[in-house]
């Protein structure tokens, strides 16, 4: 694709140990996906280690023909998926596009596979910019990592049933609910799909998904082991993983797979329970990118953070700024804001940020509230696309926010009726937000707008007069 770098070849090594490339996950699925019945993936939150089956799912279902695969991804993961294009994966027509512009551009091709966040995928919807009849595959990529994953309610009801669809998810307990609405009768395939008892504990270190090399480099620096195994999901980074070793003096096995020699080992990728049973018997660590902590979380009863730094003196600061919110990391709660926080955590050490957005949080809430200001005049404004047309009040919001930028806070209550919608708004801000909605292209119309002073109703969602008793 246009956007996808050039293939290299996978590169490996001899001294490497499993087979990544016979996918047992993609073969469990694949008769499923052959019938149309679509999968669930229980894998951990990892696209790597869900490429394999993806690209089974494309070849089966595609062929030879042009289609449209849109991954729907929580955002968090989208540096990883990014890596499948710059490494060279299975997935080599794999193009991530973060933001609707790009996306509007990709999807009008319809073909290839495109990976958007949730945000994207609705404002997709509703500028009626997703070629609906040509996407052949559509997946919803860890949707426990989606702050609301039934915002993807209206995508899901649309795309054609003949669409194969996929749920990729490391929670498939409490995930079960949006699969049975979304992938009803899917197979559940994968090493996740039967709940595994938690570990006593695991060793991890918090890393960005693009800073995972260098946080190994650092640990080969502090701990300074003569011989190191180091299981990935995929081979890709074989070549670099070995060079950085050998230049410090160690010598280094590329694990896969479930297979997991003895020696100190070092987990590349988010690892399957096999490895994890591995870590917990105390023989490394597992670096933990954004996006993983809710899945190592859930599989051990606790998590021992390894602080990995550039020298001492950094390891110094490091530790000082942990010991100041290490309580408030043991009080636990930090989903909220490990899901607000996700793109932040390519930079930043997810657990201090994560921590420290929650202290910060909670102080606003001791803060007493500001005076309540006077209410502000409000008015309604008439547009001309209603329940008739498909329309939802969900489709307007997302409309209204993604496709012209207007803040929830800018609006008030919409009104559905069958040929039109009544917005509420400020009545300073009417004007202005007639004058955005007219000519604007909605549920495949164009829509007119003014601002609504109660008459000129259309009969059809008038009222009739009440008669009166004689």
């Amino acid at each position: 694709m246009d956007d996808a770098m050039d293939t290299p070849p996978v590169r490996g090594d001899s001294n490497d140990v499993g087979t990544p490339a016979a996918d047992p996950i993609g073969a469990a699925a694949g008769p499923a996906i052959a019938r149309g019945v679509g999968a669930v993936l229980a894998i951990p939150p990892s696209p790597a280690v869900a490429a394999g089956a993806i690209s089974a799912a494309i070849d089966r279902t595609l062929g030879p023909d042009a289609g449209l695969v849109l991954i729907v991804s929580a955002e968090a993961l989208l540096p990883a998926w990014g890596e499948l294009v710059s490494l060279g994966g299975s997935l080599d027509s794999l193009v991530v596009a973060p933001t609707i512009g790009r996306a509007v551009r990709l999807v009008r091709r319809e073909r290839g596979a495109v990976v958007v966040p949730p945000a994207v995928a609705a404002a997709l919807l509703a500028r009626s910019a997703l070629p609906l009849e040509q996407v052949r595959i559509l997946a919803v990529a860890w949707p426990e990592l989606i702050a609301d994953p039934e915002q993807l309610a209206t995508l899901l009801h649309e795309v054609p049933k003949t669409a194969t669809r996929m749920v990729l998810t490391s929670d498939p307990v409490g995930q079960a609910a949006f699969i049975e609405r979304h992938a009803f009768k899917a197979p559940v395939v994968g090493p996740l799909a039967k709940p595994a008892e938690p570990l006593d504990r695991v060793r991890v270190a918090s890393t960005p998904w693009s800073g995972r090399l260098a946080a190994l480099a650092t640990y080969l620096d502090e701990h300074d082991p003569t011989e190191l195994v180091v299981w990935s999901a995929t081979p890709h980074w074989a070549a670099e993983i070995r060079a950085s070793a050998r230049s410090r003096g160690v010598e280094v096995t590329l694990a896969h797979g479930d297979l997991v020699p003895e020696g100190h080992l070092v987990a590349f990728d988010p690892p399957p329970p096999a490895v994890l049973t591995a870590l917990a018997a105390g023989r490394g660590l597992a670096l933990m990118p954004p996006g993983s902590e809710d899945y190592f979380a859930r599989l051990t009863r606790e998590l021992q953070p390894v602080p990995l730094a550039g020298g001492s003196s950094e390891a110094e600061a490091v530790e000082r700024e942990r010991a100041q919110v290490r309580a408030r990391i043991a009080a636990g709660g930090l989903r909220g804001s490990s899901l607000t926080l996700a793109p932040l955590f390519e930079r930043h050490p997810a657990e201090r940020v994560a921590a420290l957005h929650a202290l910060w949080r909670e102080a606003g809430a001791a803060t007493p509230p500001p005076p309540r200001a006077t209410p502000t005049a409000t008015a309604k404004v008439w547009a001309s696309a209603g329940r008739k047309d498909g329309a939802s009040v969900g489709e307007w919001f997302a409309f209204l926010t993604e496709s012209l930028g207007l803040s929830r806070d800018d609006l008030g209550r919409i009104e559905l009726r069958d040929t039109y919608t009544l917005i509420e708004c400020a009545a300073s801000d009417a004007e202005r937000l007639a004058e955005l909605l007219a000519g604007q292209s909605f549920k495949n119309r164009r829509l007119s707008a003014r601002i609504d002073r109660g008459r000129e109703r259309p009969p059809s969602d008038r009222r009739p007069p009440r008669r009166r008793a004689p």
